[in-house]
């Protein structure tokens, strides 16, 4: 069973609206401004992460686009084979991008005034994009795709398959945190909370665990020999909630 952590930030702040001192208004005058209480309440999981993201991919250049494509789709072919090798299934991985460009020749030094530049090469960019609940095998499989070619490996992120069941116990936690500074708050302030007048949820991004990955050249592509160890982190789940409390007299 994988551990959970909580780690609770209590935030708690009183708010009274002008002439909320005065809990009836008197006579003659307007009627005095509802007395309000408001709380935040924060909650944060850390949260083992149970899904990696990756992408693998093949950078070839060619002195015509059509040299440059044959080079990278037998490339790329030898990296789907080797995912295929190590275990994934084709529903873990898809095409996450394509691109063929042209290279073009540097300026010269000394060009003349109308020089124009023209086309030395063809670069042509592929990847696949992984998406794996297989996390013991991020080291194997970055392993298998330099030796069969990949040369443009990165993006590699640990998050969460299912966040929302995670963000639900956040907000939860958020919420009870929130209500129970109130009761707090209010008691030691010798007033009595009566209803809830506002409800708010903060927007708290889910935090993925991001590696940073050195850009790879393409020698070293082709010379990796063993899986790199690599551990999957924790993922922070977070929610804070506003409470607006109205606020009157404690009866004596």
């Amino acid at each position: 069973m994988r551990s959970l952590k909580i780690f609770i930030v209590p935030m708690c702040l009183m708010v009274l609206c002008p002439g909320s001192l005065a809990f009836a208004g008197a006579p003659g005058q307007p009627p005095a401004m509802t007395p309000e209480l408001t709380v935040r309440g924060e909650a944060t999981l850390q949260v083992p992460a149970d899904q990696m993201r990756l992408t693998v991919g093949v950078v070839s250049h060619g002195a015509t686009a059509e040299a440059a494509l044959n080079d990278n789709t037998e490339k790329m072919g030898q990296v789907e084979k080797a995912l295929q090798r190590v275990g994934f299934s084709k529903e873990e991985y898809r095409t996450g991008f394509f691109q063929i460009e042209p290279r073009w020749e540097p300026r010269p030094s000394h060009a003349a005034w109308d020089w124009k530049p023209g086309i030395a090469g063809y670069i042509v960019r592929n990847s696949f994009k992984i998406v794996s609940r297989q996390l013991k095998m991020t080291g194997k499989i970055i392993e298998a795709a330099a030796s069969a070619g990949a040369n443009d490996i990165q993006a590699l992120t640990f998050d969460l398959a299912d966040p929302r069941h995670y963000r639900a116990e956040a907000i939860e936690q958020a919420t009870a945190n929130a209500r129970a500074d109130a009761v707090t708050l209010a008691a030691a302030a010798g007033v009595e909370l009566i209803r809830v007048l506002s409800l708010q949820l903060d927007s708290v991004p889910t935090a993925p665990m991001r590696v940073e990955m050195r850009p790879m050249s393409m020698d070293e592509g082709m010379a990796a020999s063993a899986p790199p160890p690599i551990a999957a982190g924790d993922v922070m789940v977070g929610a804070g909630v506003h409470l607006v409390y109205e606020i009157g007299r404690r009866a004596p």
